[in-house]
């Protein structure tokens, strides 16, 4: 079973601390099996599948505390069929295994167990009960080569990231409509040279639907029709070398005006694959003492990920934009 050197292996948890594109198997066991005194991988290295997971989810809850800075929680991507135990409980506990820790606008390549129903959910740091409209029940195919960490999928995190209080209300009020949910994306690029992307629509901030330039050498819209918490078809887009590089502009905008656009500098690769997926840096403070300095401010962002090794294999596992 592979190991990467981002990974921090605690008791029988593998988590990936460094949500920086760095691939991590998270199948379970060290190989050893019960006569060498170590634990069994939950299944062979040959059927392992790669996924790509991305925090695209806004409204978070900022954390004030007496002392020290106010922080938000990461958001744990969970497996509530499969327990765990807390190391170091007592009396022993066990919690749902965490598959990936995600801070929000991060990607991580995550390897899964594939041949066998899985079940997904999600909750912050924290949280006591899962805050997902619905989990995401699915059977993976396993990689053709799980070595080289090709994401068959991308699973996109989006809506309102909270949790709850004591008396059981949501700590943002607007998650009881716009609720955490998955996206899921499915690796449908072709395997010519073409340069081409998808969009994704997961911000809240921007209309819904909304049309897509992508391509700077074609006229009009590439992309007619994309409505929030969807994803587009395939298109061509322009790439270009390192040698002579090409800014490629992406703007969403309806009917009548342009709704907010983005600069891919200084280039796609040619012959690259890339998702491009919208979203909003967007926290929930209601106790600070200014609203018009929440920090992060509120605005729409572009996050750009592919299997192009300049694209998905970065910190963060995507440029952002």
């Amino acid at each position: 079973m592979m190991k990467r050197n981002c990974i921090l292996w605690l008791g029988l948890l593998a988590v990936l601390l460094c949500t920086t594109g760095c691939p991590v198997d998270v199948n379970e066991g060290d190989g050893m099996g019960d006569d060498g005194g170590g634990t069994t991988p939950e299944c062979p290295s040959a059927e392992l599948a790669t996924v790509r997971f991305f925090h695209a989810a806004g409204g978070t809850p900022v954390t004030r505390p007496d002392f020290g800075p106010a922080t938000t929680r990461n958001l744990n991507v969970i497996r509530p069929d499969v327990l765990d135990p807390v190391v170091g409980s007592d009396p022993p506990k066990m919690e749902p295994r965490v598959v990936t820790s995600l801070a929000p606008g991060r990607a991580a390549l995550v390897q899964l167990c594939a041949n066998k129903d899985l079940t997904l959910n999600a909750r912050l740091v924290g949280g006591k009960e899962t805050r997902i409209a619905q989990s995401l029940v699915l059977r993976l195919t396993p990689d053709a080569d799980p070595k080289l960490f090709d994401a068959g999928r991308t699973i996109i995190l989006a809506g309102i990231a909270d949790a709850l209080k004591s008396d059981g209300t949501p700590e943002n009020p607007k998650s009881v409509t716009d609720p955490l949910r998955f996206i899921e994306v499915m690796d449908t690029f072709d395997g010519s040279v073409e340069t081409q992307a998808q969009v994704v629509h997961a911000s809240r901030k921007v209309g819904t639907p909304v049309q897509v330039e992508i391509n700077p050498d074609a006229a009009m819209s590439e992309i007619a029709v994309l409505d929030r918490y969807m994803a587009s078809g395939i298109v061509g887009t322009k790439g270009s070398t390192d040698a002579a590089p090409a800014t490629v502009a992406v703007v969403f905008q309806d009917a009548a005006s342009t709704k907010t656009s983005f600069t891919i500098s200084p280039r796609i690769p040619v012959g690259a694959k890339a998702l491009a997926i919208l979203f909003d840096t967007e926290v929930f403070d209601p106790k600070n003492p200014d609203p018009t300095k929440v920090s992060p401010a509120p605005t729409p962002r572009l996050f750009v990920t592919g299997d192009d090794p300049l694209l998905g294999r970065v910190a963060g596992g995507g440029v952002q934009f």
